[in-house]
């Protein structure tokens, strides 16, 4: 039976409420009220989400494993604004246009997620205290995740990984990207104002648009062959020919 026709039932939504519940598996959750609830390491697999609220809640080391948090109703986005999702692990779902804006996100991991048009606007992703190089340390992995118009305004992803991630025409405005693994991504036409990634790591990325005057490339690492691209805002007349 499809999980959108196995809704979960009464006693069990009361019991995940209150915290007695540690595991549901293929059942439909659509619409539920999370609001305020405590759901810390509870464990959801196949799962439908849609137009669930999860705003507030706790959902520290939480993990969704196949879970769908998407509906085509705009109106009933999944809502996880200002939750606690400190070592969540979202793996394999579709957070597709999902509102994590404002959340405490910590440790957050995302592994082979379609999560196009998801809002992580000025989500914390930061412990607190200074890292390496006096950075405000930040701890979060993208890995293997379409996050095509993905919304990373203002975060700070110090040191995090974003690697074989689609990042196409992602926003990441004011965001820090410092030390970041952005390794084998795609960041074509991002929009990266005042955007910084001193020290990233670029090698095998993608990008058409990073503009050395107004985003901090400072010790980017890169391969030789993406050196052109990076010339290109400067309109730069590099000569490839071979030395005469």
């Amino acid at each position: 039976m499809a999980l959108a026709d196995k809704p979960i039932s009464k006693q069990d939504l009361a019991a995940l409420r209150s915290g007695r519940l540690e595991r549901v598996a293929d059942r439909s959750c659509a619409g539920a009220d999370f609001v305020d609830c405590d759901l810390e390491g509870v464990c959801f697999e196949e799962c439908d989400f849609a137009g669930a609220v999860f705003r507030n809640a706790n959902l520290a080391e939480t993990q969704f494993i196949g879970c769908s948090f998407f509906t085509a109703d705009p109106e009933a986005t999944c809502d996880f604004s200002l939750a606690t999702l400190r070592d969540a692990t979202f793996e394999r779902c579709d957070l597709t246009a999902a509102k994590l804006g404002r959340s405490h996100a910590y440790g957050l991991r995302l592994i082979g997620c379609n999560a196009g048009g998801l809002d992580l606007s000025y989500a914390d992703f930061g412990l607190g205290i200074a890292g390496r190089g006096g950075e405000a340390f930040a701890s979060a992995t993208f890995e293997g995740c379409n996050l095509l118009w993905a919304d990373f305004t203002g975060v700070n992803l110090n040191g995090c990984v974003l690697t074989k991630c689609r990042l196409v025409e992602a926003v990441f405005a004011e965001a820090n990207l410092s030390g970041a693994d952005l390794r084998d991504s795609d960041l074509s036409n991002i929009v990266a104002r005042n955007a910084r990634l001193t020290g990233a790591d670029l090698r095998g990325a993608t990008f058409s648009n990073l503009d050395p005057r107004s985003v901090a490339l400072e010790r980017v690492r890169i391969y030789p062959e993406q050196a052109l691209m990076l010339l290109l805002p400067l309109q730069v007349d590099v000569d490839t020919s071979a030395a005469r």
